[in-house]
C-alpha cells in the first residue's frame, strides 16, 4: 500500500516515542566533536537530532487540533525543518524514521492517528477495508473499524 499524497502534513508534528534528550545523549556519545556534513544523515537518531525541532504543547495543539484532549505530558512532539512548500527537501535520502512511516513495520489499522482525514494512507486503507467487507472477506465484528459514511445500505 502506497498511496502517500505527498502533502508534508505528516512530518509538521512528529511523534516517535524518544525524547529530544535520549536522542542528544546517543548522538553525543557517538560524535563526541560534533555532527560535521553526511553524519547528519547516518541514523534516524543523527538525523533527527540535526533537522527536527521540538514543538511546545501550545505548537502542536494549534498545528494539530485532534490532539485537544487526548495531549499526552508524556511525549515529546517534533517538526521537521526541511520542509519547502509542504514537500520533503531531502525526500532521497530520508531515514528510515520517515521513509517507514506512518506503519513502521506494525499491521496497517485505522486506530493510527492520522494528521488529518484527508491522508492518502487513511484514506487507501479505508478502501481497502471496505472492498473486504464489501466481498465479505471481513469477519463482521470488524466493520466497526470502517467509518460509516463509506459503508451503504444499499
Amino acid at each position: 500500500m502506497s498511496d502517500c499524497l505527498q502533502c508534508g502534513t505528516c512530518c509538521k508534528v512528529i511523534n516517535i516515542g524518544n525524547s529530544f534528550k535520549e536522542i542528544e545523549e546517543t548522538v553525543e556519545k557517538e560524535f563526541p566533536n560534533g555532527l560535521k556534513g553526511e553524519d547528519r544523515f547516518k541514523s534516524d537518531f543523527t538525523f533527527i537530532y540535526s533537522f527536527w525541532r521540538k514543538l511546545s504543547k501550545g505548537e502542536v495543539l494549534k498545528l494539530k487540533p485532534s490532539l485537544v484532549g487526548k495531549w499526552k505530558e508524556d511525549r515529546e512532539y517534533f517538526t521537521c525543518t526541511l520542509q519547502k512548500d509542504n514537500k520533503c527537501s531531502v525526500h532521497d535520502r530520508r531515514p528510515a524514521v520517515c521513509r517507514d512511516h506512518p506503519w513502521y513495520g506494525l499491521p496497517h489499522t485505522l486506530d493510527y492517528g492520522f494528521f488529518s482525514d484527508e491522508c492518502g494512507y487513511k484514506l487507501a486503507l479505508e478502501k481497502e477495508l471496505f472492498d473486504k467487507q464489501k466481498e465479505g472477506i471481513l469477519n463482521p465484528n470488524f466493520n466497526a473499524k470502517i467509518p460509516s459514511n463509506l459503508i451503504s445500505s444499499k
